[in-house]
């Protein structure tokens, strides 16, 4: 992710600028001494120099991403995200795993807006290989964006993929397999509230207050509402819009619960 922020690689090409530095100072001290000596002191310290560069390099890069994706899933703002990250995908390698994660991340802030088409033009997809857990992220994301702007075409589309990868991973990665395997519960609920089919009510009441993830509980809250509304449970409904509208902070969520209460009482 150096290449990323400006900041990481301003900090990389100092640490190696300097190794040069003290590379040629090392020949200008040791030139008294048999040739090999500061050949074997200078390839030395640019070792010390690139390794630390780098090392410099992702400590700065890591602690960017994490501090511009506080900005999505701490404080729920969006556009401030967007306008932090929007540059970073495209100064990353074409294809590499960072640039398909680091497109995932910026994907979701545009779904965090509201803005699916958009987050799913966004998505980088790859030839995955072996890496189901970029193949799931993909295909989790995908299915997300797709539910969020109500196209379930493409979203049972990619549902199936989602449920392929988890069986793909049962036995290999227990973990990612089981992660996926919670985003798509939650996502044939969510397809359930839009066509009245099964939703699992108590457990997405759970997720909307036990959720890691500040977002993954404004989309809990809002299948509950998409629900509620479909069985013209009003009280319920206007249960969930107060929640998402409370604890939506800058994102869609609670333009979109607003938007659902105004309907509702014209």
């Amino acid at each position: 992710m150096i290449r990323g922020f400006w900041q990481s690689r301003l900090a990389y090409w100092a640490v190696l600028a300097l190794s040069g530095l003290i590379a040629v100072l090392i020949w200008v001290l040791d030139r008294s001494y048999p040739i090999f000596v500061p050949i074997l002191a200078s390839a030395l310290m640019l070792a010390i120099g690139f390794l630390t560069a780098r090392i410099l390099g992702n400590l700065v890069s890591s602690h960017l991403n994490t501090r511009y994706l506080g900005l999505l899933h701490m404080e729920l703002d969006p556009k401030a995200f967007l306008l932090a990250y929007g540059s970073v995908p495209g100064k990353l390698k074409p294809g590499s795993r960072n640039q398909v994660i680091a497109s995932a991340y910026l994907a979701d802030g545009y779904a965090a807006a509201g803005e699916f088409d958009r987050a799913m033009a966004v998505l980088s997809p790859c030839s995955f290989g072996t890496d189901k857990a970029l193949k799931g992220l993909y295909y989790n994301n995908l299915s997300a964006y797709a539910l969020g702007k109500g196209d379930l075409e493409a979203a049972r589309a990619a549902m199936g993929v989602l449920e392929e990868t988890i069986e793909e991973t049962r036995f290999t990665n227990t973990s990612l397999s089981q992660n996926l395997e919670g985003s798509l519960r939650l996502y044939r609920s969510w397809v359930g509230s839009l066509t009245g089919g099964t939703v699992e009510g108590e457990w997405l009441r759970d997720l909307t207050r036990e959720a890691p993830y500040k977002l993954r509980r404004l989309e809990a809250a809002r299948v509950l509402a998409q629900d509620a509304a479909g069985r013209e449970d009003w009280a319920a409904a206007r249960t969930y819009w107060k929640f998402l509208s409370q604890e939506g902070g800058k994102t869609y969520y609670k333009s979109w619960a607003d938007r659902q209460e105004n309907q509702r009482t014209r």
